[in-house]
């Protein structure tokens, strides 16, 4: 194909039918006409490309309809990241609509208006308080405030091999993921109330480090 956006596909397509003429129809390439394969080339073309779509990881992401600043840093954060490690169908629904299959995200007086079951003792955890809960194919996300989720959106990207030693790409480490979902538990909130990382050696005249830290 003479169009360079199927160069690698054509390529594919190509090792593709040599392997299905040689093994299953027992006949090299050279011994089947130009309408011949063209036919089996535009089989193969679409078991190609259906086998593509199905391989890709999507996700479903489920909040309140009206969500305010705080939902919507947190989903930015989780789907910037995902995206990194090649999970990039995401989709965004009405949390009315979650039927314990994808992400919910959500405030926990929210999730206790909604009946979402959680341990009664988030309540006291403070305005950072998180409740992570998930299996094989539901994710819940609890903060009691605007910081808890972002933080319990973190922690979830940790447990599934994200880590992020120092500001900046060079430092993060972005696993190849199949699957988003993880059997775990997590209700934590922080030891300390009060922390902050000083920056004691400046940052060597760069404006980049700076407006990473």
């Amino acid at each position: 194909i003479s169009n360079p956006r199927f160069t690698g596909l054509s390529t594919r397509v190509y090792h593709w039918l040599r392997f299905y003429c040689r093994v299953f129809l027992q006949k090299p390439l050279k011994h089947f006409t130009i309408r011949q394969l063209k036919n089996l080339f535009l089989v193969a073309l679409v078991i190609l490309m259906s086998t593509k779509m199905k391989g890709q990881p999507g996700v479903s992401i489920y909040i309140r309809s009206q969500a305010d600043d705080s939902i919507s840093t947190a989903i930015k954060t989780l789907s910037e990241e995902l995206k990194k490690a090649g999970i990039d169908k995401i989709s965004i629904h009405n949390a009315s609509s979650y039927t314990n299959s994808g992400i919910l995200l959500l405030h926990t007086p929210s999730a206790e208006a909604g009946k979402i079951s959680f341990p009664v003792k988030l309540k006291s955890f403070g305005p950072e308080g998180i409740y992570i809960k998930g299996d094989n194919q539901s994710l819940i996300i609890l903060g009691n405030s605007k910081l808890a989720l972002q933080e319990a959106v973190f922690i979830y990207l940790e447990h599934l091999g994200f880590s992020y030693l120092l500001p900046g790409e060079h430092w993060q480490n972005v696993p190849k993921l199949t699957s988003l979902y993880k059997p775990v538990s997590i209700l934590t909130k922080p030891d300390y109330e009060y922390r902050w990382i000083a920056n004691g050696h400046g940052y060597f005249n760069s404006a980049k480090i700076e407006k990473e830290f």
